[in-house]
């Protein structure tokens, strides 16, 4: 929702207010007991997503393309930094031998 508006144009098929109205009116549907209605109701919310999805790969491209190496990047770290701080504190819980505190001295 940040994103500067030259990166990021919003699916016009479902805006935040539709995907509200979405919700509520599937809710009150399973409430008054309506399963088929609501089953119908999702159904579209389902197609109209869809649509938002093909929307995305065929104009939002380079967004995507960015959010997900960097999201790709990201976990590479975290998994670099776990792995380097497991052996650093293995390294760190080992004794020091006599030999080498000798040499140290």
């Amino acid at each position: 929702a940040n994103t500067p508006v030259s990166l990021f144009v919003a699916f016009p098929g479902l805006l935040p207010s539709q995907r509200a109205e979405f919700f509520r009116r599937i809710s009150q549907l399973l409430r008054q007991g309506k399963s088929s209605a609501a089953i119908t109701a999702m159904e579209e919310l389902i197609e109209i997503t869809l649509q938002g999805l093909r929307y995305y790969q065929t104009y939002d491209r380079f967004f995507i393309g960015g959010a997900v190496a960097l999201g790709m990047i990201g976990g590479m770290l975290c998994i670099v930094t776990e792995v380097v701080g497991t052996s650093h504190r293995a390294v760190r819980a080992r004794p020091v031998p006599a030999w080498l505190k000798a040499l140290m001295a």
